[in-house]
Parts: C-alpha cells; sequence; structure tokens
C-alpha cells in the first residue's frame, strides 16, 4: 500500500512538473498572428478597405495608398496601431498596403498591391478590359461587357 502511494505522489509530482514546464510563454506571439489579413467589402456603392492583423495586434505603421485615374488617396498610421479603415467611392482601382512590424530590432514588412474591380450583384460581368495610352499621354480603358457579346460569334474583326 505505501508503494502504490509513493508511486502515486512521485506520478503527480513528475505529472505538475511538466505542466509547469510546458505553459506557454505570454510574451510569445506566433509568426502567424503578425500577418496582416485586408478585407474588402462594398456596401451602399461604397467600397470599404480594412487592413488589421489576424489577431489582436499592433504593428509600428500601416500606410494605405488608392489609385483612380489621376486621383490619389493615402492613409498612414500613427505608430502602434492594431487596425486601418479607407473607403473609395470608385468601383474600380489600385490598391497598394505596406505594413511595418518591429519586434526588438528585427523590422518585418508586409507589402500588397493589386487592381480592384468591384461587380455588384446584378450588373454585368466585363468579359475583356484594354487598357492603354493615347496620343495625348491620358490613360484610355475600353471595356466589353457580357451584355455587349454576340448570342453566337461567327469571326471576329478587330478594327
Amino acid at each position: 500500500m505505501n508503494r502504490s502511494y509513493a508511486l502515486l505522489t512521485a506520478s503527480v509530482l513528475v505529472a505538475m512538473a511538466f505542466m509547469g514546464c510546458l505553459r506557454p510563454d505570454p510574451n510569445f506571439n506566433s509568426p502567424i498572428t503578425t500577418w496582416p489579413k485586408i478585407s474588402v467589402d462594398f456596401v451602399d456603392n461604397v467600397t470599404k478597405v480594412y487592413v488589421k492583423g489576424l489577431n489582436d495586434y499592433r504593428y509600428e505603421n500601416i500606410t494605405m495608398r488608392g489609385f483612380h485615374g489621376n486621383l490619389s488617396y493615402m492613409n498612414s498610421s500613427e505608430t502602434h496601431t492594431y487596425v486601418m479603415y479607407r473607403s473609395f467611392k470608385q468601383k474600380e482601382f489600385i490598391l497598394n498596403i505596406t505594413v511595418w512590424d518591429k519586434q526588438t530590432d528585427k523590422v518585418k514588412i508586409f507589402t500588397f498591391e493589386g487592381n480592384f474591380t468591384i461587380h455588384p450583384a446584378g450588373e454585368p460581368n466585363i468579359v475583356v478590359q484594354i487598357s492603354y495610352v493615347n496620343q495625348e499621354g491620358a490613360l484610355k480603358v475600353e471595356k466589353l461587357k457580357e451584355n455587349d457579346l454576340p448570342k453566337s460569334i461567327g469571326a471576329i474583326r478587330i478594327q
């Protein structure tokens, strides 16, 4: 009987020792939690862009730039911010996002750049979009929507 109590006591002490050793460090941040998440939403004819961490995480700086034709928008966060928000009235724009994450003496920089074309429900899809610079140097965009296509195509002629 004494031997079983001794074994039980030893196993409980060993288990408690392991539990103490395996406790996660409260200051540890998983590298995945530092990755920024970009959400784009279209509500009430306004495009809304959110940049934040996968969890509650503070970034050193977040900079968001949006371009539409000759218009440009820029937001830059104060230091140590959780989230950045920007809204655009345009349905087509170029978005450039840079996120700086400074941990001790290491700096991580996340960059994202993409062209966005928002198609609300019920709007015909754009099948072909051609962008070019005309003789005056202005950017021109020609779009061919789904509804513009003929029902049957025998031959395609480009002029």
